[in-house]
């Protein structure tokens, strides 16, 4: 069976081709294609067709340059190729067929086809080429016109490559500087951290000093202190005891990515069990129903403490802002590759427009005597150690209300994976 393969850039062209040689080659004929002059090369070293339709005017590679390239083959001695061009005059025929085996005119016409076919298959009569005196110019003209193609290639390469330099030296300046800013920034978060640590450290020291000597005046001159002096002395210790809480949320979001130990597991139901426990008299005292919804055996692959203390922060914020005989729930839901805790409150919700605002630390958004003296009341850092607790595990928070009074529904996704550190 024979084998023929088309080099064209016009699909329409192929298919007229594939087509019209179908019908004309006795016993069958196997048919490739290809779309530009490169490919028709990789396809013929493949193949190795019996004849070759080549355009002449061809992407990347020009049919002449590719016939070159293809008489050069060893194993495609054998091939004929027939140059196909619209461009009928007798220059460009002497010219295709400087290269070319046969020369084809288009629009192809069937009697044409079928003399070259006659010609190169059954050896009918021999092939007609223009032999004249001009076929040396005619060599010397396709010569010089593969140069200049060569030479625009190279040229577009050279200016392509300038190019590709002059990008790479702005990757490298960029990298060079994002790695001078990253050392900087570790550093600068280094001093924050160290900065941080002295800080508690020096304040805890006279703190200390202060909260012990209000409790010894407490226990020693109470009967002598007068009502107002006693007022002064339980300020003094209440206050004492808000900075050393102020300090420890702030040593421990300092410390939040260094504590975190890996390889443990937990069950989710009975750590948020654990929280509800610990808040107990608080929900008792405001008379909030509480009600959990989560799979009894739902195992989080973290440490048990740390998803605690997370979960903790929520449940506090939503007793302290909270309503009498409200509600809190707890729900636990398995979503796509993560676990997901959703607490919601019915308390006095959020303004939208402060939404965003809640993640900024020491940040409060109510002002209510109720809320400033309750036993609870925390110093606007719960939600944001919570963020940075869940981010630290590869997970997420979020907060939503919708609106004040309308309370507000907090989602933490945490990761089902087991590497978490």
């Amino acid at each position: 069976m024979k084998k023929i393969l088309i080099i064209d850039d016009s699909d329409v062209m192929r298919e007229q081709l594939s087509e019209m040689l179908r019908h004309m080659v006795a016993g069958g004929v196997q048919i490739h294609e290809a779309a530009d002059g490169i490919s028709g090369i990789k396809a013929a070293i493949e193949l190795v067709p019996n004849l070759i339709f080549m355009d002449i005017v061809l992407p990347y590679l020009s049919g002449y340059a590719a016939s070159v390239r293809l008489k050069n083959i060893p194993g495609l001695k054998g091939t004929k190729i027939v140059g196909m061009t619209s461009d009928v005059g007798e220059d460009t025929q002497g010219k295709v067929l400087s290269w070319c085996d046969d020369f084809l005119p288009k629009p192809i016409e069937e009697e044409s086809l079928k003399q070259i076919l006659e010609r190169h298959f059954n050896c009918v009569t021999a092939a007609k080429r223009i032999r004249d005196g001009s076929r040396a110019s005619s060599l010397k003209r396709v010569t010089e016109e593969i140069v200049r193609q060569l030479e625009e290639q190279v040229g577009e390469l050279t200016r392509a490559n300038q190019k590709l330099e002059k990008q790479t030296g702005v990757i490298r300046h960029l990298y060079r500087a994002t790695k001078k800013a990253k050392s900087r920034l570790k550093r600068l978060n280094q001093l924050r951290a160290d900065f941080t640590d002295l800080l508690s450290h020096e304040i805890k020291t006279p703190l200390t000093a202060v909260a012990g000597y209000a409790e010894c005046l407490q226990i020693q001159a109470e009967d002598r202190l007068t009502e107002d002096e006693q007022d002064m002395l339980k300020k003094i210790m209440a206050g004492s005891q808000r900075i050393s809480m102020l300090v420890n949320e702030i040593s421990r979001l300092n410390q939040l990515k260094f504590n975190l130990r890996s390889g443990h597991t937990a069950i989710l139901a009975d750590v948020l069990r654990d929280v509800v426990k610990s808040r107990e008299a608080f929900i008792r005292e405001k008379s909030i129903q509480v009600s959990m919804h989560c799979e009894p055996e739902l195992i989080i692959a973290l440490d048990g403490a740390y998803l605690k203390e997370m979960v903790d922060h929520v449940v506090k914020n939503a007793i302290i802002f909270n309503i009498p005989g409200g509600s809190l729930e707890i729900v636990c839901r398995r979503t796509k590759g993560n676990v997901e805790i959703e607490i919601t409150d019915s308390g006095i919700g959020i303004d939208s427009a402060y939404l965003n605002d809640i993640y900024n630390p020491l940040t409060q958004l109510v002002d209510i005597e109720h809320y400033q003296s309750h036993p609870l009341r925390g110093l606007g850092m719960g939600l944001t150690v919570c963020r940075e607790m869940a981010k630290n595990v590869g997970g997420t928070m979020a907060v939503e209300s919708d609106g004040p009074g309308k309370g507000t529904r907090v989602r933490i996704q945490l990761p089902t994976g087991e590497d978490v550190s």
